[in-house]
């Protein structure tokens, strides 16, 4: 067992907010997949519908739509994923800076 508990300085609320932590970067973790296969699957062509009939009625004033790639969701997903990554890089190097104690009986 690791006991982070900063010498005994933390809070009795550090576990509970631990916890809590752990459980929201779960359910981010579970949006962002839903996100990444959602977009993997446009990319494949998945979810496209079929044409419904009959002709539609043409729009007033409105040019005819590009053929433009739509960019900006990629992009995002490829800022939050950097953003992640060092939020991670971070964490982690905190976690390394802590006053951390082995507790139990390891008998070596």
């Amino acid at each position: 067992m690791i006991d982070a508990g900063y010498d005994g300085g933390a809070p009795s609320s550090w576990a509970p907010l631990t916890t809590a932590v752990a459980l929201a970067g779960t359910v981010m973790a579970a949006g962002l997949l839903a996100y990444i296969l959602g977009l993997v699957a446009v990319w494949l062509g998945r979810g496209r519908t079929a044409a419904v009939a009959g002709p539609a009625p043409a729009p007033v004033g409105v040019r005819e739509a590009s053929a433009a790639v739509a960019w900006t969701g990629p992009l995002a997903l490829a800022v939050l994923l950097a953003a992640m990554y060092g939020a991670t890089a971070a964490a982690f190097e905190l976690l390394r800076a802590l006053p951390i104690t082995a507790a139990g009986g390891a008998g070596h």
